[in-house]
């Protein structure tokens, strides 16, 4: 009965819960993108849908951590998408929009089955227009458990005012489980930001530029970690790629 309902529960949030994905062929390690993407919109959202899904197939990428991915009424459901024609499963939440016609979403596409999931609110007032008003269910932060890891998503609001920012990093960072973690996300802030400090984890690559998503890790052995997409054909922003050794 607790099974049935937490796959309801998985399901009713945006989320596909098994995988028929290929793993990576070794087992031993784990490839993580995180990756933003939104990019122009009078660029073909397909199109650049489909390089990056040939993109993760030849490296064998196992967990995405996908911001501003959108969904609603006549939109294109890049995250959902991704994670069909890859056979892996998925879990996504909105973290701002208007509800039900268009929806920005952060979520996690991983080729193990997602065992859990929690919706981390931690919204801040302040940002954007369509950003400033959070709707019931949104949040800033996403918790998925696969392959008996903890991974976080998350999208921080933009701009804010210097306390609302650590308002909404501490949120987060209290989210964060024992044990072996892997957080990546669209931070928009670098190491030179006075809230920096308070992510109590291992940055796997710096950049020094806001353009380029972050990925924060615990528990878990880093092998390397590149900067990707730097042509800004695939987002706007500029993903990561990091191995970890399982």
């Amino acid at each position: 009965m607790h099974y049935l309902i937490l796959i309801l529960s998985l399901i009713l949030s945006g989320c596909v819960t098994d995988s028929q994905g290929i793993v990576n062929q070794s087992n031993e390690n784990l490839k993580v993108l995180t990756i933003n993407l939104c990019a122009n919109w009078n660029a073909s959202r397909k199109d650049r849908v489909d390089k990056l899904i040939e993109f993760i197939k030849a490296e064998k990428i196992d967990v995405i951590l996908a911001q501003e991915g959108i969904r609603g009424i006549g939109q294109f459901n890049t995250i959902k998408y991704i994670a069909e024609e890859l056979g892996y499963s998925y879990c996504q939440s909105p973290s701002f929009g208007v509800p039900g016609f268009i929806e920005y979403t952060i979520g996690v596409i991983a080729a193990s089955p997602i065992s859990e999931s929690k919706v981390v609110g931690c919204q801040v007032s302040g940002g954007d227009p369509i950003d400033k008003v959070p709707f019931p269910g949104s949040g800033r932060g996403l918790l998925v458990n696969t392959g008996s890891l903890w991974f976080m998503v998350s999208h921080l609001t933009v701009p804010v005012e210097r306390s609302q920012k650590e308002k909404q990093v501490q949120c987060l960072m209290k989210s964060i489980p024992a044990g072996s973690v892997v957080w990546g996300g669209d931070f928009n802030f670098t190491r030179s930001d006075m809230v920096y400090p308070l992510i109590q984890m291992q940055e796997a690559v710096y950049s020094g530029n806001p353009q380029v998503d972050m990925i924060f890790y615990k528990g878990i052995a880093l092998l390397n970690s590149k900067i990707v997409f730097e042509d800004h054909y695939i987002s706007d922003h500029i993903g990561v790629l990091t191995e970890f050794r399982k």
